[in-house]
């Protein structure tokens, strides 16, 4: 049995999924949104699904794969230029927040337990090599 769409791609904001969905449903591209209920309720809940999941229609892949490629895909830092990674210069950088050493996290969990809300550190995660790093490195 043929399939009826075909995964585009995935997103762990869906933000980003409703602004691409939006594009490609304004060049005639039928889509569907997978996940994005859940992702929305808890945003934790992004990496255990597998994030929100644009498809569209088999027979308009091709075009949507070109809408998709036109659209912008790099974060800007602070001064506006896009941020390219220093580990293999690529460009397809996504920002992502981080709790990974044990000071981020202590200081995390005091914070909840205060009431207040915690700081995060954003770090971004290059899309090319898989290498993460903070905007200022």
């Amino acid at each position: 049995m043929e399939e009826i769409f075909t995964l585009l791609e995935t997103f762990s904001i869906p933000s980003e999924a409703y602004i691409v969905q939006g594009k490609l449903e304004a060049e005639g591209i039928d889509t569907a949104l997978r996940d994005n209920h859940i992702v929305e309720a808890n945003p934790l809940y992004s990496t255990a699904v597998g994030g929100v999941k644009l498809y569209v229609r088999t027979e308009q892949i091709e075009k949507a794969q070109q809408v998709y490629s036109s659209i912008s895909a790099v974060s800007l830092g602070e001064n506006g230029e896009p941020l390219q990674c220093p580990n293999c210069s690529g460009r397809k950088v996504t920002m992502m927040t981080s709790v990974k050493d044990d000071s981020s996290k202590l200081g995390f969990v005091v914070t909840l337990l205060l009431g207040a809300l915690p700081f995060i550190k954003y770090r971004y995660r290059c899309n090319d090599c898989g290498f993460e790093f903070k905007a200022d490195q």
